[in-house]
């Protein structure tokens, strides 16, 4: 069934459409990484991030659970914005924006890979295969792309607060939050959701106590760890984890 799938799926992609779930509240409500985010940051107006949006899939769910959400869309790969653009196009709360966001401004090498999922700022690892057991990590050209840093974003957009800041983006998550250093300092994120890669899949990614030290050291504490189902032989390959800001998570009455 699996198989069948994703061959109509490439049958749809080929010729122009994109096949995106349907979300509604019911469905968010029933994944514990979202109930989670919800139970701490509330259903009030919030400002999200959503950093790796690709198609739109997380963007939709989050537009689903909150309902005075203004979310920021991130995606860097021109087919894939191209997706997400149309997905949202009726959608006055959410903004598509197609550029990468990373610890440096200007234009950046970005990787198309053969699974639109794993493109990447950072070249692919040569053991990919071996983790992944798939070629789609195999890069089949290398675009010039936009990138700016967080700080940056939130300066010329007049953004106030970073509610959720959720990052899949395929090994650069450390990059993305040293470049929201003034950001974070001046306590204007509450939470972060991102993913975690814990084997080899890109050069120069970040191992699992790297991240979490740096977190650490940017006032976060770890609130919890999801999605383990990613193994090869037993071995993680790869996580999800939320991180809540320290002050506003004593503030918001979770305990420690």
């Amino acid at each position: 069934m699996n198989s069948f799938k994703k061959i109509i799926k490439f049958i749809l992609n080929e010729i122009g459409y994109n096949l995106t779930p349907i979300i509604n509240s019911d469905v968010g409500n029933s994944i514990p990484e979202y109930t989670d985010q919800k139970k701490i940051i509330g259903d009030k107006s919030i400002t999200i991030f959503d950093v790796g949006a690709h198609h739109g899939q997380t963007s939709s769910l989050y537009n689903s659970l909150f309902k005075n959400a203004t979310i920021f869309s991130f995606e860097p790969s021109p087919d894939s914005f191209e997706v997400l653009k149309k997905c949202f196009v009726s959608n006055t709360n959410i903004t598509p924006i197609n550029c990468a966001l990373s610890n440096t401004n200007g234009s950046v090498a970005f990787h198309i890979n053969e699974s639109s999922q794993t493109n990447s700022l950072l070249e692919t690892d040569k053991r990919s295969n071996k983790t992944w057991d798939e070629n789609l990590l195999n890069t089949k050209e290398t675009i010039q792309i936009e990138s700016i840093t967080i700080d940056d974003f939130v300066k010329n957009n007049g953004v106030v607060y970073i509610d959720i800041l959720k990052l899949d983006t395929q090994g650069t998550e450390y990059k993305i939050i040293e470049g929201a250093a003034k950001t974070i300092a001046e306590k204007k994120v509450k939470l972060i959701y991102l993913e975690i890669i814990t084997m080899p899949t890109y050069k120069e990614q970040k191992y699992f106590d790297e991240i979490v030290l740096l977190l650490r050291k940017n006032n976060f504490n770890l609130y919890n760890l999801y999605n383990f189902s990613h193994t090869l032989d037993g071995e993680l390959r790869q996580l999800d984890a939320i991180f809540v800001q320290k002050d506003y998570f004593v503030n918001s009455c979770i305990s420690e």
